[in-house]
């Protein structure tokens, strides 16, 4: 169930932090031009493998309830990514969270309708 879950999880973030890098502006920092899709779909890619684990694995080892599970490992989750954009696209660091959030609402969203079929 990990292991389509991070399939998940990285397809559609990725898609979404592309699509959102590629047409919004104001993305990057000193109005630097928007980084070659390879790159942006790499950085998607680290961001979710690198963070989804913490998700299902190290945070359930503290707690068992969902509501502390999503309070803490929300936010942690959408903080780390953030910080991984403002480096490697760079993204100026208010971006750099609107479009970790963006990803991340989106494929929790997602996720909750597939796991619910």
């Amino acid at each position: 169930m990990f292991l389509r879950a991070l399939a998940m999880t990285v397809a559609i973030e990725t898609a979404v932090l592309w699509g959102l890098t590629r047409f919004t502006k104001g993305v990057f920092s000193q109005g630097e031009p928007a980084p070659k899709t390879g790159r942006v779909l790499a950085i998607g890619v680290l961001c979710s493998s690198a963070t989804l684990p913490y998700l299902w694995f190290i945070l359930p080892a503290w707690t068992h309830n969902p509501n502390v599970l999503m309070a803490i490992g929300e936010p942690a989750v959408t903080s780390v990514e953030a910080g991984i954009m403002m480096l490697a696209l760079p993204a100026k660091p208010a971006r750099a969270l609107a479009l970790s959030f963006a990803c991340n609402l989106i494929s929790f969203l997602a996720g909750r309708i597939w796991f619910s079929v």
